[in-house]
């Protein structure tokens, strides 16, 4: 949801830093609320327009299969 939300993708998390990339690396409030929802430190931002990341958080949540308790 927060993804969504905030137009955020993260990249990778190396050397305890998470890369993300975001529509607005202006929004301080959605970067600290990321750092006290997964708990870390260090977030680096990159930019990205809104059309793209829309289009990559389609892609990447449409082909999650969600499983059924009886798949489990």
């Amino acid at each position: 949801n927060m993804a969504e939300l905030c137009k955020m993708i993260p990249l990778k998390f190396e050397n305890d830093t998470l890369t993300i990339v975001m529509s607005d690396p202006n929004n301080l409030q959605a970067i600290d609320d990321l750092k006290n929802m997964i708990g870390i430190q260090n977030v680096s931002v990159c930019l990205a327009s809104v059309a793209k990341i829309e289009a990559a958080l389609k892609r990447i949540y449409t082909n999650v299969k969600e499983e059924s308790i009886n798949d489990i």
